[in-house]
């Protein structure tokens, strides 16, 4: 990606501070402004000032006056919000998907971005890490480890009940930039993989089949979920795809929790149809404290966090802070801001 010059003119003087244009960032967890640093001092580096929303009262406050509204890909913005940006001229999604973002931002002219690609490694390495952690039972082999057990030969580690991975099937359920990731490390392994993506219409390539969603789920032994979330697709994994699956079946999710109806997998662990489910998103997030799926054994978790990774976070801020500059360029907002060749 170009990279810009600083200064927020062409001759390099910075846009005077009674005139800066500012972004607001909402964060719903605990208003941390140090992670914003970096993000902070590359707009402020071209001539945008970054305001943080961190509760209720600073929304109200600041999202009527937000000339570019920032969405972390945990929080939500809500319709009456939507309403309320009147000097806005866009929002930025810092996430791969755009789902926080209610459709009355486009029925009311505002332009949605998103960071498709920041990601793409970590998500697909945490993938294939929760494969190989639940084909190879080590979310049961560790912690009995850890208490001094030792189960070689027997309970998680009988042979009889691990599978090498090689020749087995893995049905990959969105064959964007991320799923066609996983499914390239996946055939490292000798993995054969399936693509189900209803937006193509051709296979994404030689080894990766394109689909429907009905055959691959009685193909599959492991079932990888990569796709968007939409409205079209929220419980897709639920009682009528769970009933076709191929029995002992693995179930990840790397992707979003909606797209999962939980109470459908539960009973479907419980019956035996699937055998492990990993899961790193969650609806709701976090769980309620009475989640049915912690107490069952083939379940495997971790805390939404397979885009994680510093230089996922540093590639986010910096294609974030862009598409920001880019906004503010094009509605006239930051005069002079030039992209360097470099």
């Amino acid at each position: 990606m170009p990279g810009r010059v600083p200064g927020g003119s062409e001759g390099g003087s910075r846009v005077p501070a009674n005139e800066r244009p500012f972004a607001v960032i909402m964060d719903g967890a605990d208003g941390d402004d140090v992670r914003f640093a970096p993000l902070r001092q590359y707009l402020d580096d071209h001539g945008v000032d970054l305001r943080v929303a961190v509760d209720e009262q600073q929304r109200e406050t600041l999202l009527p006056t937000a000339e570019v509204l920032i969405v972390l890909g945990r929080d939500h913005l809500r319709p009456d919000e939507v309403a309320t940006l009147d000097r806005a001229v866009g929002i930025v999604c810092l996430s791969v998907g755009m789902d926080k973002v209610p459709l009355e931002a486009a029925e009311r002219g505002l332009t949605v971005r998103n960071v498709p690609d920041y990601c793409i490694d970590e998500v697909s390495d945490h993938a294939l890490a929760l494969v190989l952690a639940g084909q190879r039972r080590l979310h049961e082999v560790l912690p009995a480890m850890r208490e001094g057990g030792w189960l070689a030969g027997r309970g998680a580690s009988d042979p009889h009940s691990l599978r090498r991975l090689r020749g087995q099937v893995m049905a990959v359920v969105g064959a964007g930039r991320i799923g066609r990731t996983v499914a390239t490390k996946a055939r490292a392994f000798g993995i054969a993989t399936l693509a189900v993506d209803p937006y193509l219409t051709e296979d994404p390539g030689p080894d990766f089949p394109l689909v429907a969603l009905e055959e691959a789920l009685g193909r599959a032994d492991i079932i990888v979920l990569c796709t968007v979330l939409t409205d079209e697709n929220h419980g897709l994994i639920g009682d009528e795809a769970l009933r076709l699956v191929k029995p002992g079946v693995m179930v990840v999710n790397v992707a979003r929790g909606g797209l999962i109806d939980e109470s459908a997998l539960v009973a479907a662990l419980e019956d035996g149809r699937v055998r492990l489910a990993a899961l790193d998103v969650r609806d709701p997030e976090p769980p309620t404290t009475e989640d049915p799926l912690r107490a069952l054994p083939g379940v495997l978790e971790t805390p939404h966090m397979a885009a994680s990774s510093i230089d996922a976070i540093t590639d986010l801020y910096r294609k974030g802070a862009d598409i920001v500059i880019d906004l503010l360029t094009e509605a006239g907002r930051l005069p002079g801001t030039v992209r360097s060749s470099g």
